[in-house]
């Protein structure tokens, strides 16, 4: 235990100097993102799929340095390449060809939340994909409404997957937006987002891979250091409902669940939506080149190797026949060279490469 708790403060020691590393659970690559302040807890993403998981133990983990070219390091660096804009920047439309429901939880003085809303997606189905963008400081003015997020999520009434929203959301009425939000004097973006994410992980949430700016604003510094060196993903949308916006194809919806924007609430329920609703993970699941090129080429080696496989044992099974053949008709002549030619070609042609092969 003391060996192991080491071990964590030492990795906690490298990723406050930045530094990513992998380990391998059942044949996937995770990258670790933080460890907890505890020093008992690890905070992991798929590289593949994106869902993060949190570990306790770092009994038989091995870490290694991480694949330069996997599904998260390619979404990392399509977030970097968006051109700078103060609002909104960041991913705000998936490739799948449905739709994200995020529902922010801004800091409120309004007492209770849009319960019906939440209510109301259980009824459509139960286990419904909610992205929830949530604060600190609003879980901390709400503790009974936190508490019914928090059971609906663990009796999988609804499917929510957590998006750090930043601990304070700092807000200024008489400030200009660009200058506003974590953009205001005295912020520490890194608290900010790192405290949002312990208290998460400390109320038994399991933080994901993706981070929402406070009214999505920020800055060039923030947005590149969220990235680099937190791995987080910013995310925006194009689908905001209380603004006119409207749902299509890969759509990030965003809603307001802490009652200051009922008029999106409304036209979410009022619309008739043809899209399948997904996880925010799940919207980009279509595979990178260089996901699509790895898997082509497993399975190409893979169809090889049975082919292989399957041509060694047919020249197994086969051979003895044709010895049997060339045996029982030792007397005549030319059925006996054409048997021998059958067995050589079999055995040099076939069998032989095949074995190689397998």
């Amino acid at each position: 235990m003391v060996l192991g708790r080491v071990v964590l403060g030492f990795l906690a020691v490298l990723l406050q100097a930045d530094a990513f590393f992998c380990t391998y659970f059942e044949g996937q690559e995770y990258t670790l993102l933080r460890v907890d302040p505890t020093k008992t807890k690890l905070l992991l993403v798929n590289n593949h799929t994106l869902q993060t998981h949190v570990r306790i133990s770092t009994k038989n983990i091995v870490w290694d340095q991480c694949q330069k070219d996997s599904h998260y390091v390619q979404r990392k660096k399509e977030a970097l390449a968006h051109p700078f804009q103060v609002a909104n920047r960041g991913v705000v439309k998936g490739d799948a060809k449905g739709f994200a429901l995020t529902v922010d939880m801004c800091p409120s003085s309004k007492k209770g939340f849009e319960e019906k809303f939440f209510r109301s997606l259980i009824d459509k189905k139960k286990g419904y994909p909610v992205t929830i963008s949530m604060t600190k400081k609003w879980a901390k003015f709400h503790p009974k409404e936190f508490a019914l997020l928090k059971k609906w999520d663990d009796e999988k009434m609804l499917d929510i997957t957590w998006m750090n929203h930043g601990s304070q959301h700092p807000y200024e009425r008489t400030i200009p937006l660009d200058k506003n939000f974590i953009n205001l004097p005295g912020i520490d973006f890194r608290k900010e987002v790192l405290d949002n994410e312990n208290f998460l992980m400390k109320e038994g949430r399991t933080p994901s891979i993706f981070y929402r700016f406070a009214g999505l604003v920020s800055n060039k510094k923030a947005y590149d250091y969220l990235i680099k060196n937190l791995g987080l993903i910013p995310v925006g949308s194009l689908a905001w409902l209380a603004k006119g916006e409207s749902i299509k194809g890969g759509s990030i919806v965003l809603l307001h669940g802490n009652k200051n924007e009922p008029l999106g609430i409304e036209r979410f329920l009022e619309q008739e939506i043809d899209l399948p609703v997904v996880n925010l993970a799940e919207i980009f699941q279509k595979p990178t080149h260089s996901d699509s090129k790895r898997i082509y080429m497993h399975t190409t080696f893979l169809v090889l190797h049975i082919i292989s496989f399957i041509s060694w044992f047919a020249m197994l099974f086969y051979l003895p026949r044709l010895f049997v053949y060339h045996a029982e008709r030792h007397d005549n002549q030319g059925f006996i060279e054409v048997v021998r030619i059958m067995e050589h070609k079999l055995y040099k042609y076939i069998g032989v490469p095949a074995m190689w092969a397998t």
